[in-house]
């Protein structure tokens, strides 16, 4: 019986055995991400919709890119919000866990109406009517700076 003696340079070795270690983590990592039943990083707040309440009621939903309501206040009154959002199994609710998530409202017209008060802890914010007339408000949902949520515009009415 014939024994080859097949052997590499020192150099070659290690070179050899750095591409086996990077494949090994490679093909380890590839399978881990792919298994659906063991989530690393956790469950991801996976927002499709909102609901917005005003004292406890339902005044806004936004549900299958359709605007159910508005935000109504009056010239000179104060309205304060809370937002819950619309999950894709259909739940409702806020974010919660480690996950940190930031609550935007941006007003497109502020000479009609003035958002404040914004709590990302509480997913709430404020609405001061300046003048008479309409405005929309787009509500986000941030996650280390980007937004994984952004609502269509929302309509606000200001009544003298």
């Amino acid at each position: 019986m014939k024994v080859s003696n097949f052997s590499l340079r020192p150099g070659a070795r290690f070179r050899f055995a750095q591409t086996l270690a990077i494949a090994a983590l490679t093909l380890t990592f590839m399978t881990s991400c792919d298994d659906d039943d063991h989530d690393v990083h956790g469950e991801h707040f996976e927002a499709v919709g909102l609901v917005i309440y005003a004292d406890g009621a339902e005044v806004l939903r936004l549900q299958d890119n359709q605007i159910t309501g508005s935000l109504s206040l009056n010239v000179d009154g104060e309205v304060d919000y809370a937002v819950e959002f619309i999950l894709e199994d259909g739940d409702i609710e806020v974010p919660h866990g480690d996950e940190v998530l930031t609550l935007s409202v941006e007003i497109d017209d502020d000479a009609t109406a003035e958002v404040s008060d914004v709590d990302s802890e509480a997913y709430s914010f404020s609405l001061l009517g300046k003048q008479e007339g309409s405005a929309e408000v787009t509500v986000t949902l941030l996650h280390e700076g980007h937004a994984d949520y952004v609502s269509l515009a929302l309509p606000v009415i200001v009544a003298p």
